[in-house]
């Protein structure tokens, strides 16, 4: 059996399995009819073939009988694989009311014997892409990692400008707390001396009360033994007018001599006491300008 030149589909409503083969075949001279090629489940009839069953095979014709016709069912399923690769709505659930479903397979079969008779180039377009989808692919892959890299790369120079800021911040905050801290101790400096300061004039204060009530205490003494004297004075006074006149004269001396003596006692301590506070503010006035230089000092050359 040689098959003719030309090839046509014949679009006949039956199931998946069965390919259908609508060839001119010229059998030694004479011509037979169409045959529908089928695959070993289905009858044979006098419009169907199919290949003979491992059962019947009993020849080596019969083997050569079922490669032919296999191979040409091969042939006319290839057909119809490249008439749905071509027209995909023949892969999938159409819409159309089964009425309709033979005029959309004979327009499609129509079609595609119009592509292949012009010899369409939709498999070197299909090649093409298939070649360039690698070539587009790589591209991609490419173009990938170089973003990758320009994310890793400004990733890492994110981290270091974060880690740069945070050193940063970190070397801030240990002056600060270092200035804190050397602030502290110079008030807790201060307020020591100013606790001592007042603890000295307290004692100063303390020892001059003291004093004072010493001499309030011998004033009293001398007041009462003057009265004393008084008293005495008092009996003898018809007697000796002119000594206790006398006398009087110099105990008012006296007491005019203690008085003034007493004064400038007064007068001094009081003095010392102010001399005491201008050199104690004089002190805490030259350690504080002392202090404040060597804050001055620390700030213009830190650690």
């Amino acid at each position: 059996m040689r098959p003719a030149e030309t090839t046509v589909l014949t679009p006949v409503p039956l199931p998946m399995r069965v390919a259908i083969v609508c060839r001119a075949i010229d059998v030694e001279g004479v011509g037979v009819n169409f045959y529908i090629i089928g695959d070993p489940a289905y009858p044979l009839l006098d419009w169907l073939i199919k290949g003979y069953t491992r059962a019947q095979m009993h020849t080596a014709e019969q083997e050569s009988f079922n490669v032919h016709l296999s191979a040409a069912r091969t042939c006319v399923e290839m057909a119809f694989g490249r008439l749905k690769a071509r027209w995909r709505i023949l892969l999938k659930r159409t819409d159309l009311h089964f009425t309709f479903c033979p005029h959309l397979v004979v327009t499609c079969c129509a079609l595609h014997n119009f592509c292949e008779r012009q010899r369409d180039q939709a498999e070197r377009v299909e090649t093409q892409r298939r070649e360039e989808t690698p070539r587009r692919e790589e591209r991609h892959s490419e173009e990938r990692r170089d973003t990758a890299k320009r994310g890793e790369t400004a990733e890492r120079g994110e981290t270091q400008r974060r880690e740069e800021r945070q050193r940063r911040e970190e070397t801030q905050r240990r002056e600060e707390r270092q200035r804190r801290e050397e602030r502290h101790s110079e008030e807790r400096r201060d307020s020591g001396e100013r606790r001592d300061t007042a603890k000295r004039e307290t004692a100063e204060e303390r020892r001059d009360t003291g004093r004072e009530r010493h001499s309030e205490e011998e004033r009293q003494r001398r007041e009462e033994r003057h009265s004393e004297e008084r008293r005495d004075s008092g009996e003898r006074r018809d007697t000796a007018k002119r000594g206790e006149t006398q006398r009087r004269e110099e105990r008012q001396r006296r007491e005019r001599h203690s008085e003034e003596r007493d004064s400038e006692e007064r007068r001094d301590s009081g003095e010392r006491r102010d001399r005491k506070r201008q050199e104690r503010g004089e002190t805490q006035r030259r350690e504080e300008r002392h202090s404040k230089e060597r804050r001055d000092t620390k700030e213009i050359f830190p650690d």
